[in-house]
């Protein structure tokens, strides 16, 4: 029994039983993802690895306009990184790990454009 206020209400708990599981029969089949799909041959990859830099495209490109301070430069810079990252495409399960090695590309791609922004001023001095 609880009582709130001026009220008393009174919880019943009912018994639940153990069962053993069901044997269920599935008769369907799971689509497959672009990531586990198997590839057999170069286009299907390239296909996979566009479909998933898409997917990552927009982070990438903020992250770079982040660094640079630059939507110009940021939209060069990610374009390197797509064409750095086509050459070897990994094949990653998930895609956290395919995201997170695009962003250490970019990443290096837009620091090395910092280095080359600021090597005059670096000699100069």
């Amino acid at each position: 029994m609880i009582e709130a206020g001026n009220m008393k209400y009174v919880l019943e708990v009912s018994r639940i039983q153990k069962s053993r599981p069901k044997d269920v029969k599935t008769n369907f089949t799971l689509p497959t993802s672009e990531s586990t799909r198997p590839l057999n041959d170069r286009q299907s990859h390239s296909a996979v690895f566009e479909a998933r830099f898409s997917r990552c495209h927009e982070t990438l490109h903020f992250l770079a306009c982040r660094v640079l301070g630059s939507p110009e430069q940021a939209h060069e810079v990610v374009e390197n990184c797509r064409i750095t990252a086509s050459r070897n495409p990994p094949t990653f399960e998930y895609e956290g790990a395919f995201r997170s090695w695009l962003v250490r590309i970019l990443i290096d791609e837009a620091l090395a454009i910092l280095r080359q922004r600021d090597e005059p001023y670096a000699k100069g001095a």
